[in-house]
């Protein structure tokens, strides 16, 4: 008995299998009604509810104090304040209620040494990394492989309270006047499916792990509380003004010399370094290398190198290097390498790469690849563009790809399987469910010609190789647009601008040698079969070249005659009406 006295261990009266966290059950309603009961009797009833687990000293309570009031889905915070008043503070760690008195009687500060060993209530085996911590200022310790544990506060009150945690097993609250040497026992919490690691939790990363030690690790995964705290302090994780159980505090104002670690914050967080927030950030968080946040992101998050945020955002993220959210975001992600994320809504632009997994609504724009599983909006890159949807504009320097095309594609190549409306434009269009034509043709400047056309009835692009081997091989390559319509039954029309390059394998060809064939072809075609067809019609020729060949006086390599001719600084410009034949299947 001396020594419960010296110790002034308060035992708790019932520890259930499932608990829920102290913080989670003091807001859950509950009705109860106190019939002329002293204040300890009511808190006794209230720590017979089912989870309900309070810790404090008896001595504390007054028992002159008698309660005759009923509480009808009031929360559990809600009636404790009315019924302690104003005397006494409410702390929350992991499933334990604790209640103290605010005005203790301040003494000499003096240490107190609590020390001893921790051990399985159920095997009475020694467990080792046991967190014990004194709840008020935060001073922790660990258990070593023997299951001991020596921890030293410095007090100014008669009482100190003490808190026993280890993952996977039920909290233990103890409070100690004296210096003391203890024995005790945790009971394990009921067993429950192994979970899988989630490969994206904060404290699994190489980074995190670097700057974050071990020690405040484990506490993290031992200690089950949040507290929050106007402002903190530190040089390196656990070398701060939260000491080592800065992993379980969040901060409204946070400043880490070179890395922190707290639980999150709420407000502004300025890191030399690196910050890491193993739950959320609201507000303002700028790291000179980076910021790691383990769940939700709601504000601003701005990095030298690199931002990672395992939930939600909601704001502006950007980083010099890379952008990592596992989650959706809303707003702005903006990197100077690359950008990961689920779902955007807002703009994601980098200077090398965007990946969105799921939908983005807005602008994603990049140096060199948007990679997204749909776009309702803009998408926009120096080099290639690729997603299954797109609702809007599609704007590639190279490549444009997708599956289904509502809008438009901007590229040299586009790439879609249908398009439900809009039009790919690019010197090369390919639409699975479109036009994809090949055709041998005649014409008056060179007798054989083959050509590919490909992308839509309404608008395509013209791909061709004429050559005429009377001329000592001259040839061209053409490049252009068109458009069919049809006029009856199988009768159809088309419209095509092509321009021709024309080139001489018996003339050298100089970077100066300009030598260009523009085509107006309006044609009238009839569908013989289901792939063949047959087309003819005439062309406009509009033919520019800076190839001059002073022995015969003449421009060009074409000699055609036209309405038109004409010679300004050595270009020379003649127009003449000419004609094509094609079979095209």
């Amino acid at each position: 008995m001396d020594v419960l006295n010296k110790l002034r261990l308060v035992l708790l009266l019932f520890i259930c299998w499932n608990t829920l966290s102290a913080q989670e059950l003091s807001k859950q309603l509950i009705t109860i009604e106190f019939e002329h009961v002293t204040l300890n009797e009511a808190l006794i009833q209230i720590n017979a509810l089912d989870q309900v687990r309070l810790s404090y000293n008896p001595d504390h309570i007054s028992k002159e104090k008698w309660i005759d009031e009923s509480f009808e889905n009031k929360s559990l915070d809600a009636i404790l304040k009315t019924l302690l008043g104003s005397e006494f503070e409410i702390k929350y760690r992991g499933s334990y209620i604790i209640i103290q008195p605010k005005k203790e009687e301040v003494k000499k500060k003096h240490p107190i040494k609590l020390s001893g060993q921790v051990t399985d209530a159920e095997t009475g085996e020694v467990i080792k990394d046991v967190t014990i911590y004194e709840v008020n200022k935060l001073d922790a310790t660990l258990t070593n492989d023997r299951g001991q544990f020596d921890l030293v506060v410095q007090a100014k009150t008669e009482y100190l309270t003490f808190a026993v945690s280890r993952e996977h097993y039920q909290d233990t609250i103890i409070q100690v006047r004296d210096a003391s040497e203890m024995s005790v026992s945790l009971k394990p919490e009921k067993k429950e499916k192994t979970s899988i690691v989630d490969r994206f939790e904060i404290e699994t990363k190489k980074l995190v792990q670097f700057f974050a030690p071990k020690e405040s690790r484990k506490n993290a995964r031992n200690v089950k509380m949040d507290e929050e705290r106007f402002f903190q302090f530190s040089l390196v994780p656990m070398i701060g003004t939260n000491g080592k159980l800065s992993g379980q505090v969040t901060n409204k104002l946070s400043v880490n010399l070179l890395a922190g670690y707290a639980h999150g914050v709420k407000g502004v967080e300025l890191g030399g370094f690196y910050n890491i927030d193993r739950r959320g950030m609201t507000g303002l968080q700028m790291g000179g290398f980076g910021n790691a946040v383990g769940e939700e992101s709601h504000g601003v998050q701005l990095a030298g190198f690199l931002n990672t945020t395992k939930g939600y955002t909601n704001g502006v993220q950007a980083a010099g290097f890379l952008n990592v959210v596992t989650d959706d975001v809303k707003g702005v992600q903006a990197a100077g390498f690359v950008n990961i994320s689920k779902k955007v809504e807002g703009v994601q632009a980098a200077g090398y790469v965007n990946l969105a997994t799921q939908e983005l609504r807005g602008v994603q724009a990049s140096g060199f690849v948007n990679l997204a599983k749909s776009i309702n909006g803009t998408q926009a890159t120096g080099f290639v563009n690729v997603t299954k949807k797109v609702e809007g504009v599609q704007i590639a320097g190279f490549l444009n790809v997708t599956k289904k095309l509502k809008g438009v594609q901007l590229g040299i190549v586009n790439i879609a399987d249908t398009v439900e409306r809009g039009v790919p434009i690019g010197l090369f269009s390919f639409v699975k469910s479109g036009l994809h034509q090949f055709g041998v043709e005649h014409n008056e400047f060179m007798p054989y010609q083959v050509s590919f056309r490909s992308g839509l009835h309404q608008f395509y692009s013209v791909l061709s190789v004429s050559i005429d081997p009377s001329k000592d091989n001259l040839w061209s390559y053409g490049l252009g647009f068109g458009s069919q319509f049809s006029l009856k039954k199988k009768w159809y029309g088309n419209l095509e601008l092509v321009a021709h390059s024309i080139q001489n394998p018996q003339r050298d060809q100089e970077e100066d040698d300009f030598n260009l064939l523009n085509r107006l072809n309006l044609n009238v075609g009839y569908q013989m079969g289901k792939h063949l067809s047959i087309n003819a019609g005439p062309s406009l020729n509009l033919y520019l070249t800076k190839v001059y060949d002073p022995v015969t006086d003449t421009y060009g390599d074409l000699d055609q005659s036209g309405f038109y001719e004409s010679t300004s600084d050595d270009l020379h410009l003649s127009a003449w009406v000419g004609y094509a034949v094609s079979l095209r299947f």
